[in-house]
């Protein structure tokens, strides 16, 4: 027995989507997370890059 096909719009409606979702993403945290560290938070861009270190390697550590 075959597995179902999704239909064409389906499929299309699922980009949509993602594409969506990744600029949103990138939107926040390439652009209102380091203004929200660096403006009200008063933080500086030090505080920028050792915050995004350690997410980077908390979400790599499980990868090796």
């Amino acid at each position: 027995m075959r597995e179902p096909q999704p239909k064409p719009i389906a499929v299309g409606a699922w980009v949509v989507y993602e594409v969506a979702n990744t600029i949103f993403w990138a939107g926040v945290v390439g652009l209102s997370f380091p203004l929200w560290i660096t403006k009200h938070m008063s933080g500086n861009d030090a505080t920028l890059g050792y915050t995004l270190a350690a997410a980077m390697v908390a979400v790599l550590t499980p990868m090796m």
